[in-house]
């Protein structure tokens, strides 16, 4: 247990050494939002977005963990 801590604090420090990987902690709560209160707008707007709302909807589920993925592997 004290390894997987140990291992943990060092991803995270090197996490903030990097700028980029600094914001991509924060790129699925920017995912959500977009899904959340912009997806809907665009879709009432254009209407040919109707039909791909679950694909735009799964795309934001799926950057959640690739950009933590990509934090703890980089």
């Amino acid at each position: 247990m004290n390894k997987l801590l140990l291992l943990s604090q060092n991803d995270f420090r090197l996490t903030y050494r990097e700028p980029i990987l600094r914001s991509f902690l924060f790129f699925p709560l920017l995912a959500f939002a977009i899904v959340r209160f912009i997806v809907p707008m665009l879709m009432d707007r254009f209407p040919v977005l109707g039909p791909h709302g679950p694909v735009i909807a799964m795309w934001a589920g799926l950057q959640a963990g690739t950009m933590f993925g990509f934090c703890t592997d980089f």
